[in-house]
């Protein structure tokens, strides 16, 4: 039998399975070396707790963790090899979770897909990040440091909650890198309910987004047509733009006030 270590590990359990000898499985990893990791585990209701052997994985560059309980051993000071990390509806606690990226000082591509409402704020301190994926509440994140972030993806799942301090400036002021830029219908209607619907365009233009797509888009909603505007308004170099109508929409004139408020910008 070949000898070596194991770089790559991929564990998807459907969601009627289970798969008990999980913790034994990831200390055996975590004494093999192993570079890239899945964890695709099937309830959200009871998250498996990760074993403290997780947390000596100290080779990962790659890792995915879906339907897990996240709680660092106290020795533990982060995976400072990480390159890309996919978080899919984890139980971690913001704090937690804003000490677990800071300490990934090389990462590079991020997803977070957390469904259900945050009720603290989420810093995000990660100067080597060029990707972020984001699904959840917008108003509770906060991109404080991200100096080379290119490709941003949000998709709000809270924009009924209340904005608070929450301002288009504050969050868009970071973002000198920024090239690709995906918002979905529920992201432009928050922006649009903390105010973006009533200037004509940002204090300051994002001179480097070239491509904008935005997608389930209600033109119905005149609120969302509007706050879509005033963004496009603050893009002067925009080369790209795509606009995915969602399906039980069928309000097209409104696409005549996107293009007419276009023109005059």
């Amino acid at each position: 039998m070949a000898e070596g270590p194991i770089t790559k590990f991929t564990l998807r359990v459907p969601g009627s399975g289970s798969c008990p000898e999980i913790a034994d499985l990831i200390y055996f990893l975590s004494q093999n070396g192993v570079q890239h990791l899945v964890l695709r585990l099937p309830s959200k209701h009871n998250p498996y707790n990760l074993p403290s052997s997780f947390f000596t994985c100290l080779q990962l560059r790659h890792l995915t963790l879906k339907n897990c309980l996240i709680i660092p051993t106290p020795a533990f000071k982060g995976f400072d090899r990480l390159i890309s990390l996919e978080l899919c509806d984890v139980k971690i606690s913001s704090k937690l979770l804003e000490c677990f990226i800071s300490h990934c000082l090389l990462l590079e591509q991020l997803v977070l897909k957390i469904s259900g409402v945050l009720i603290d704020d989420i810093e995000i301190s990660a100067p080597m990040l060029r990707s972020f994926d984001y699904t959840c509440n917008i108003r509770f994140v906060y991109l404080k440091n991200v100096p080379r972030l290119a490709n941003l993806s949000l998709k709000d799942g809270g924009y009924f909650h209340r904005a608070g301090t929450f301002t288009l400036a504050k969050f868009f002021e970071s973002f000198f890198a920024l090239e690709h830029l995906h918002l979905d219908n529920d992201s432009v209607k928050f922006f649009a309910g903390v105010g973006g619907a009533v200037l004509k365009r940002l204090l300051f233009d994002l001179n480097c987004v070239r491509c904008l797509y935005l997608s389930d888009f209600c033109l119905g909603e005149l609120e969302v047509t509007l706050c879509a505007l005033f963004l496009i308004r603050s893009f002067p170099c925009l080369q790209y733009m795509e606009i995915e109508v969602d399906d039980g929409d069928n309000n097209i004139p409104a696409l005549e006030c996107l293009e007419a408020s276009s023109r005059m910008s």
